[in-house]
Formats: structure tokens, C-alpha cells, sequence
């Protein structure tokens, strides 16, 4: 496990590792608390759904990855 903290004493990310290598869901937060990204990680790739979030807390945008490989990309401010 990985805790990382701004100056301020707020959390700034967390997230774990395995082997050596990042796995499972990382969240990276805004000064202010807020969550700002939410990664997923499969041995040491991104694989899966990341979420970017604005500083209101809304999703803003979708990236799927596929082992590492960028798939897709959903601009969800755009839909709004």
C-alpha cells in the first residue's frame, strides 16, 4: 500500500502494489479532497476503466484501457 500526502497533510493518492508492480484501483485526490482520478491496474499495466473527475467532484471523462493498450476514450462533458 502507497499513501501519498500534499503538503498540507491532505491524502493526495493511494493505491497498492503487488510484485513489485502497481495493482488493483489507484485514487489520486484534489487538494481540496476531491477525488480526481480513479485508475485500475492489473500487474503493473492499466487495464480496465479510469475515471477522470473535475474539481466539483464530476466525471469528466472515461478511458478504457485493454492491458495497457488505450481502447477507448469517452468524453462524458460533452454529453452534458
Amino acid at each position: 500500500m502507497e499513501k501519498v500526502y500534499y503538503p498540507t497533510g491532505q491524502l493526495e493518492y493511494v493505491g497498492r502494489f503487488e510484485n513489485g508492480v502497481e495493482h488493483g484501483e489507484w485514487v489520486y485526490y484534489y487538494e481540496t479532497g476531491v477525488k480526481k482520478y480513479v485508475e485500475s491496474w492489473e500487474n503493473g499495466v492499466e487495464h480496465g476503466i479510469h475515471y477522470d473527475y473535475s474539481p466539483d467532484g464530476q466525471v469528466y471523462r472515461e478511458l478504457h484501457y485493454d492491458h495497457g493498450r488505450l481502447v477507448k476514450e469517452v468524453d462524458l462533458s460533452k454529453m452534458k
